[in-house]
This record gives C-alpha cells, structure tokens and sequence, in this order.
C-alpha cells in the first residue's frame, strides 16, 4: 500500500502507510512524538510521518530509539531509548577495550584508590559523566560483573562525621559552560575498603532515581598515594544561612513573616562561608527560578493563618569546579540544604513592594536603556526609582540594550534606604525578564516585560502611545491600543502589569477612576473616562522613549497610587 495524506482536524496532515515493512526514520520527520525515557511532553516535530511500532529512529543527539506504541487518535508515537546488544560471554576482563572517552587509550578512564586513609578514598576520572536528569548514584563492582547479587560491590560513601551511608556514591552536577545545567553529573569522592593492585579492571554502574540501572563504564585502578586529589584545588564549603530582616532574634533558624509576602518582597539573601574563612553574599530566587540560592518550599506555603508554622530548606548549587562540601545536609545532587521555619506574621503591606522595570529607547549606537518605578501595598506613595538605587545581583548578567534575539533574565536589589528613610538598610530584590524585539525606531511591538518569574503574560507586547504634534508646542497621545472597550483596554494596559493586591481582601487590584500621562518633566491627570479620546499635552519624548501611565483611584480619603505601566513613543 502507497503512502497516504490525512488532514486533520485541527488543521495538521499526517503522512500515513501501515501495510509495509518497518523502516527507519529521522526523529525531525516524525509528526508528534514523546521520550519516554525523560518523561518529556509531546514534542511537535518538523514532519509529518506516522512511524508503526518496532520503527527505528535515529536522533542524531541522542541517539537510536524504538517506537514502542502509536496513538490510533492523536499519532503521537512513544519512543525509548534502544542500544546495540553486548555479548560479553567469550571476553575476557583482559580483552577489554578501556577508554570511554576521545583521546590517547592512555587517557582512559581511571578509578583512583588512596589507601593512606581507611577506609580507602575512591576517586573517579572527572570526564566520567552520567547523562540525564533522573540519574541519581553510581555503585563501583570489582570486576566485570554487574549484577547486585553475584557480583562483588566494593564502594561505600561515608559522611565528614565518619557515618556510612550505603554503597551508593552520589553523583553532583559536572562543569558545564551552560549554568543552567541539570542534566550532565559527575560523581562525587567516595570510598572503599578493598585493597586492588594497578590496572585491575573495575566497573562503574550508573542508576536512575528509581534503582535501575542505566550505564556500564569499564575502568582501571589506579593507586594515588602520590597523586593530588582534582579536590585539592577546590574551596571546601563550611556552612550556608539565611540573611533575612525576618530572621526571628529568639528562635534560631526560624523566618517570622508577613502573611501577604512574597518571595520578591522578602529581601532575603544568603551567605556560603569556606573553610578558609572566605564567604560569598548573594540573593535568595524562587525556587523555579535561576540563581545558587533558593527557598524549597516557600512556594507551598499557605499563609492564611499567622503563627502557623512551615517547613522549608535553603539550598545552595556549588559551582562543582570551583567548590564542594560532604558536612551540611549535601543532597543526592549535590546542594547544600539547612532546613529553617516559617512563621506567619499578621499582613504589613509596607513590605509589600513590586519594582517595575521597562526599556526606553535612546539611541542607535546605546540601544535600550531601563528605567524603573516601585510601588508598595500602602497605596500611599509610588516611587520613579533613581538608577543609583538600582544594582544588578552578582549572579544576574548586565542589560544588554541592543540584544534583539533573546530574553535577558535580570535580578535587581534596590537600596530602599534611597527611596524612603523608613526602610532603613533593608533591600528589595526582583527578578524581570525583559525581551526586546527590535529598535525604537520602528512602528511595532518593540519590546515585552516580564517583572516576576511566575508572570502569566508578557506586558508590552503590541502596546503603544500613538503622539500626534498639533502645533504651538503641544501634542495629542491616543493610548487606547485601538480597543473597543474600557475593560478590555485596563485588561491589556494596567491588569497585565499585574499590579499589587492584597490575596487575603482582594482577588486582583482595585480599578482605577484616572490616570496620569507622564514625561520626562510633566505629568497631566485624565479621568479613566477618556481613555479612548486624543489626550492634549506637552511632549517632551522622542520616538521610541517610553511614556508612563500612573494609575490612581480618588477617594473621598484621598488617592490610592495603583501602578504604571509604560509605552513606547511612536508619533505620526
């Protein structure tokens, strides 16, 4: 039977053909496919081909893969990893080709013993990887058998404090230039009791989280009594802890927290301290976020009632080629973990604060530059952030205003000592992500905001301030983004922002009843009324400059300052 062409319904066509043999395919010509191995979602490829079970697919990445099943409905075809078979029944441990890795066979992978110590210091070649994210500990047999029962396992892996643990050596995160690293390990320094001569052949077995094996690495012994430890050259970890206003005084390693807090608002940092007296200070992220420091937990924390407690851990990613520790709560992975508590605290919406971060255009040769608003759950005040009470963290990369083909994650601290004497030496820091999509210069979506890393949508996209030069120094700005109702425009210009709101009274933020066009020297206030007409003021903003939007709601109390939101210049 002939290959066959099927549209679908939504839209998509397939390529079908079930009376043939099996054939053989490149994953990129799949339709829809899933790793099964990886537990990964469903992938879109870029063919459109149906595979039949038992297909062979290469993956010039990672390798071959068998179709195990194929959905009748949906033709997403599930696939697992598949490895030619070994027979090592006529092999010898002698015939064996040791070596895993490019290179001279004189570079071959070693396991290293160090019998000066008891038990032994067991060492194994740093270019030895284990590849994926579940894989989880290694076992080293003695020998070429593999199997947990007949064959003779000879690692262990102690703690500092000389406890045993088992036989499984942890692995912890290899060197990579990508600092997002969580799928290439290496592992760690771990120990036995068995004296081995030079040159006997050893097996390092790798197993995945669930206990099952996933690779086989033959090795030789190598005894290093005068060889320096790779560990030598690396800075030993002594401790990690939370600095944090919030740290109660009488409770140790207990966090006393406002209810309506979030991980943004806290202003937590932490300190890692070495064994040479050295420490590092850096900021606390969220826990889905990118940075050394996160609070596991924090995320599930319900803080509904004050005083009830939560248990949390600060972890802490050593850098494996620069650092290392065995004695503080090391996990399987290789972070340092010290359990701390939270307390609720009745709400303080002082400590309730949000920076806004938005680009504005400045030059051809500069690029972007960012400008920066705060505002607090008070209401009372909203802040333009002077740049010189903006630092970038030490983990975070500095704003690149010319970068068009990627989102930059940022992570700002502010001193908000400069902003409000209240505040004392206290510092807020936020993670934005900020996408820029092309110059100021062109009529278009020239720039997209994220100001937290669990945002649901961009802010920015498709949004603009259309000026119009009417003569005798003034302009009209239209900034109704040619929508046809209110709701949908506060939706699109103030509500996407997401502007601050108290979770234990509100389920979003108050609307507005006006707004305030502001420039860089002036500010003109409109009732929300006019929000679609052609507002009249003076222009002070080149093309592709950002103009702000402050939101205010008029009480018979006074003012409650909402937010803002900016929008790129464009005159016509």
């Amino acid at each position: 039977m002939a290959e066959t062409k099927q549209q679908l319904s939504n839209g998509d066509s397939v390529i079908l053909n079930d009376d043939r043999r099996s054939l053989q395919f490149n994953i990129k010509d799949l339709y829809k496919y899933r790793d099964m191995d990886s537990g990964s979602e469903i992938i879109k490829g870029e063919g459109e081909y149906v595979p039949r079970e038992d297909d062979s697919i290469i993956d010039y990445t990672n390798g071959f893969k068998r179709v195990a099943r194929v959905d009748p409905t949906t033709f997403v075809a599930d696939l697992v990893a598949w490895h030619i078979p070994h027979n090592d029944d006529d092999v010898d441990d002698e015939d064996k080709l040791l070596g895993g890795g490019p290179g001279k066979l004189s570079e071959s992978f070693r396991v290293m013993i160090d019998t000066r110590v008891t038990p032994h210091r067991l060492d194994i070649n740093s270019r030895l990887h284990a590849y994926g994210e579940q894989a989880d500990h290694i076992l080293v047999f003695n020998g070429t058998d593999v199997d947990k029962d007949s064959g003779e396992i000879i690692s262990a892996f102690y703690r500092q404090n000389g406890d045993y643990v088992g036989p499984e050596i942890p692995l912890s995160l290899a060197w990579n230039p990508d600092p997002n690293n969580r799928a290439i390990w290496a592992p760690v320094m771990g120990f036995t009791m068995k004296n081995l001569p030079n040159g006997q052949p050893v097996s390092v077995v790798t197993y995945n989280k669930a206990g099952a094996p996933t690779d086989v690495a033959r090795c030789l012994v190598y005894n290093t009594n005068i060889v320096r430890h790779p560990e030598d050259d690396l800075e030993r970890i002594e401790s990690i802890e939370l600095l944090s206003p919030y740290l109660s005084a009488t409770k140790p390693n207990t966090l006393e927290i406002y209810t309506n807090a979030t991980m943004a608002t806290l202003m937590m940092r932490a300190k890692v301290t070495y064994t040479s007296g050295r420490y590092v200070i850096d900021d606390v992220v969220d826990e889905d976020a990118n940075g050394k420091f996160k609070l596991l937990g924090f995320k599930y924390w319900s803080p509904s009632i004050s005083g009830t407690p939560h248990e949390v851990s600060l972890s802490y990613t050593p850098n494996p080629a620069a650092e290392y520790s065995y004695l503080q709560g090391t996990s399987a992975n290789g972070d340092v973990l010290v359990p701390y508590v939270i307390v609720g605290l009745p709400a303080d919406p002082t400590r309730t604060l949000k920076l806004f971060a938005f680009p504005t255009w400045v030059s051809d040769v500069v690029g972007y530059a960012l400008e920066f608003w705060m505002f607090d759950l008070t209401r009372q005040v909203g802040y333009r952030v002077p740049k010189s009470a903006v630092e970038l963290s030490e983990m975070s990369p500095a704003f690149d205003g010319l970068e068009f083909t990627s989102t930059q994650h940022l992570t700002f601290g502010v001193r908000l000592k400069e902003l409000d004497q209240r505040y004392g030496d206290e510092r807020h820091a936020q993670q934005v992500q900020i996408s820029l999509l092309r110059s100021g210069g062109q009529r278009a979506s020239n720039w997209k905001v994220k100001f937290a890393g669990n945002q649901k949508k961009w802010y920015g996209d498709k949004l603009e301030a259309v000026v119009h030069a009417t003569g005798a120094g003034l302009s009209t700005v239209n900034i109704s983004q040619g929508l046809d109702t209110q709701e949908a425009w506060l939706d699109s210009v103030f509500y996407t922002a997401e502007p601050l709101y108290d979770p234990q009274t509100e389920n979003k933020s108050p609307p507005p009843t006006h707004f305030i066009i502001v420039t860089r020297t002036q500010s003109f206030t409109f009732p929300i009324s006019q929000w679609k007409q052609d507002l009249t003021f003076v222009n002070d903003l080149p093309e592709g400059a950002t103009l702000y939007v402050r939101w205010i709601r008029k009480l018979t109390a006074g003012e409650l300052q909402l937010g803002v939101s900016g929008l790129p210049v464009h005159q016509v």
